[in-house]
C-alpha cells in the first residue's frame, strides 16, 4: 500500500523538479526547489500521477480491504475447524443433525465427522463476526478483539461485505450491523488511505 501510494507522488515531484529546474535556466534554480517534498506537492499541487491515483483511490482501497477481510476471516475459520477436529463433541447441538442418506453412504466414522465439521464452518463463514463469535465463545473456543474492538471489526467486515455484494452502497444489512454510522442507505461507504492503514492495524 505504501508502495503504491508513494510511487505518484515520487514520480511528480520528479517531474515538477526537472520541469523547474529547466524554466528557471539560465537564471540559477529557486531555492524552493530544494525544499518541496513528494508529501507536500501532493497536497499542495497534485500533477497528473498523483491526480489519476486518487480517482483510483476508491477501487484501490476496496481492493485491499477485501484481502484483509478475507484473510481474517478464514484464520478464524480454520482455528474453528481446527478446534472441531481436535474435539468433535464441541459440535453437539441439538439443532444440527446427519442426513440418513449421509451416515449410510459413509465408509467410516471419520468422513462423517470431516463433512459435518466442513459444513459447520462453511455455515459459520457466512456469519456476523458477533454471531460466530458468540457460537465459538460458547463451545469454549475464545475467540476476542483486544480493547473491544468487536464493534469495530464488525464494521469493518460488514464494510467488506457491501463493496462484495453492493457495489460499497450502505444497505440495510450494513445498518443493522453498524448502527452508530453516520452513513445514508444508498450511499457509498467511501474509504482513504488512512482509514485502511487504520482497519489493517486492527
Amino acid at each position: 500500500l505504501e508502495y503504491i501510494s508513494n510511487l505518484p507522488k515520487r514520480a511528480d515531484l520528479a517531474h515538477w523538479i526537472l520541469s523547474n529546474a529547466l524554466e528557471a535556466s539560465p537564471p540559477p534554480p529557486s531555492p524552493e526547489l530544494g525544499k518541496m517534498t513528494a508529501e507536500r506537492l501532493a497536497q499542495e499541487s497534485p500533477g497528473t500521477n498523483v491526480s489519476f491515483l486518487n480517482a483510483q483511490s476508491q477501487a484501490l482501497m476496496e481492493m485491499f480491504l477485501c484481502r484483509i477481510v478475507d484473510n481474517f476471516q478464514n484464520y478464524i475459520i480454520d482455528i474453528v475447524r481446527l478446534a472441531l477436529k481436535t474435539d468433535p463433541r464441541m459440535l453437539h447441538s441439538k439443532d444440527d443433525n446427519v442426513p440418513l442418506a449421509d451416515l449410510l453412504s459413509a465408509s467410516s466414522l471419520t468422513e462423517v465427522l470431516h463433512g459435518v465439521i466442513e459444513a459447520k464452518v462453511s455455515k459459520l463463514s457466512y456469519k456476523s463476526f458477533s454471531a460466530l463469535q458468540a457460537w465459538a465463545n460458547s463451545r469454549g473456543i475464545p475467540i476476542r478483539a483486544f480493547d473491544d474492538l468487536d464493534s469495530t471489526v464488525e464494521e469493518i467486515i460488514a464494510t467488506r461485505n457491501i463493496v462484495v455484494h453492493n457495489r460499497g452502497i450502505v444497505n440495510e444489512i450494513y445498518k443493522a450491523l453498524v448502527p452508530s454510522s453516520q452513513l445514508q442507505i444508498g450511499g457509498i461507504r467511501a474509504l482513504t488511505e488512512a482509514e485502511l492503514r487504520s482497519m489493517m492495524e486492527i
